[in-house]
């Protein structure tokens, strides 16, 4: 019964942190800065996208291909790393959006063609409907993937009749 209550607030916490990282990545200053190693002493990547401790503490193991079960990896260092590096893209997308591109007259214009033979699995609705322009991009972003993740995170759980990770 506990999980089912403390599952809501775990999902809330995983989609505040990621609208914290994308907005440091997009308007913050992940947007100037370079990619440097949270470890490194000039990395200014916020506590909430690094790993609890240090790699060589107990409570975050490093990753090999003999323990690749959900709880080991979203504690290892590597997973955090690429959180990162999704958010940081994603961020670096609405900076590219209005920039020239070498197929198109702007990122954005290559984007709509690239989606336009992607479609929301389920639905017929091509990726391009929701990167027309730069405030609709945004919007779903913002509202329509952590969306899409809950509900896939909510058909997961039902399908594993309730446990709280895919692991057990």
């Amino acid at each position: 019964m506990g999980q089912i209550i403390s599952l809501p607030f775990k999902l809330a916490s995983t989609t505040l942190t990621f609208y914290r990282g994308f907005l440091h990545y997009l308007v913050g200053p992940g947007r100037t800065s370079p990619y440097l190693p949270p470890s490194h002493p000039e990395s200014n990547v916020p506590s909430y996208l690094r790993p609890r401790g240090d790699a060589s503490s107990s409570d975050v193991t490093p990753v090999s291909s003999s323990s690749w079960t959900v709880p080991n990896f979203t504690r290892s260092p590597l997973f955090f790393q690429h959180a990162r590096m999704n958010i940081f893209n994603l961020a670096g997308a609405f900076y590219l959006y209005a920039k020239p591109h070498y197929r198109k007259d702007s990122y954005g214009e290559d984007l709509v063609d690239n989606f336009a033979n992607v479609a929301v699995p389920g639905t017929g609705l091509t990726l391009s409907w929701f990167v027309w322009n730069r405030p609709l991009a945004f919007l779903t972003a913002m509202v329509a993937m952590p969306a899409a993740s809950a509900v896939a995170a909510f058909h997961l759980w039902v399908r594993s009749r309730g446990k709280s990770s895919i692991s057990e």
